[in-house]
């Protein structure tokens, strides 16, 4: 199908979309704000619930937010991939999972899929470290999170389940919730990954 076509299919769900990622966006904010760091929206339609014709062009629009220093934007210039400490995916979807305990009844469980395609992207262009994948369950409000590039190993590890929502779609990764952290750690990780750049620049 069409990049349009797949829009057109998930018109019912765009409002739901952007605020899961006005929720997260206000996280991030948070975090980033205690950290020198700025969060920008940079995917295309990213907190919007219209309908936008055009496709990324590029990995700075491939994911909805790009984490930033403060000083890159006080400069003033065009921000390049290699200034971004983070890129940041929001995605709310699910999989229903059934278990059985032993003694107990079986019991069904929503499990948080991401869309592969947006983890070999990265692992593709060399940036899995900095893509984190934010999963908001809009039941429970929980907002984990895990970066691309651990995603990708538990895939080869056989650890993650591919399943497709619809046939003709991409297939979707579903992981463990207890396989993603809670986003007040994310905190670490964009410290962690801010100090990766600046020893980067320095080198």
């Amino acid at each position: 199908p069409t990049y349009q076509w797949l829009k057109e299919r998930y018109r019912d769900k765009w409002d739901e979309a952007a605020l899961r990622e006005l929720v997260v966006y206000v996280e991030l904010w948070r975090i980033c704000h205690r950290l020198g760091l700025e969060v920008l929206a940079s995917g295309i339609g990213t907190l919007s619930n219209k309908y936008v014709e055009w496709h990324h062009s590029g990995i700075l629009d491939k994911y909805d937010f790009i984490v930033v220093p403060v000083e890159v934007l006080a400069a003033k210039r065009t921000i390049r991939v290699s200034d971004v400490v983070a890129f940041i995916d929001v995605t709310g979807h699910n999989a229903v999972e059934t278990r059985e305990k032993r003694g107990k009844a079986r019991q069904e469980e929503l499990i948080p899929c991401v869309l592969s395609h947006k983890v070999l992207y990265a692992v593709h262009h060399g940036i899995d470290e900095r893509v984190i994948i934010c999963h908001h369950n809009d039941y429970t409000g929980a907002i984990r999170c895990l970066s691309a590039k651990s995603i990708y190993n538990l895939k080869k590890q056989g650890k993650i389940k591919t399943m497709k929502l619809y046939r003709d779609e991409k297939p979707y990764w579903c992981l463990r919730a207890n396989q993603m952290y809670y986003i007040g750690r994310l905190r670490d990780v964009l410290d962690y990954l801010k100090q990766l750049r600046i020893d980067k620049v320095m080198s």
